[in-house]
């Protein structure tokens, strides 16, 4: 025995787009997230964001044009302190 429901072509729109408003909403919202001030970098990300050698990027840690944070014998960089490195040096 199957059970038809119907429902009105308005409603079923309605339903989709608040539906689809909503992941957006929820996908926008994570990405903002991911991009916060807590995303770290690995060297090599940082080498591909500034198109540099891990050898570079050694002497600019060495020189303080960018900070270096540990976590056990990995190496890190804030996300948007190597955003910031890259418009100051703009400047």
């Amino acid at each position: 025995m199957q059970v038809r429901f119907e429902i009105p072509k308005t409603e079923l729109k309605q339903f989709i787009n608040e539906s689809i408003t909503e992941a957006v909403r929820s996908a926008l919202s994570k990405q903002q997230t991911e991009n916060s001030s807590t995303t770290v970098m690995t060297p090599k990300e940082v080498c591909a964001f500034f198109n540099i050698s891990l050898s570079t990027l050694h002497e600019w840690r060495k020189q303080g044009k960018l900070q270096a944070y540990y976590k056990g014998r990995r190496v890190y960089f804030k996300r948007t302190e190597v955003e910031a490195s890259l418009v100051q040096a703009k400047q």
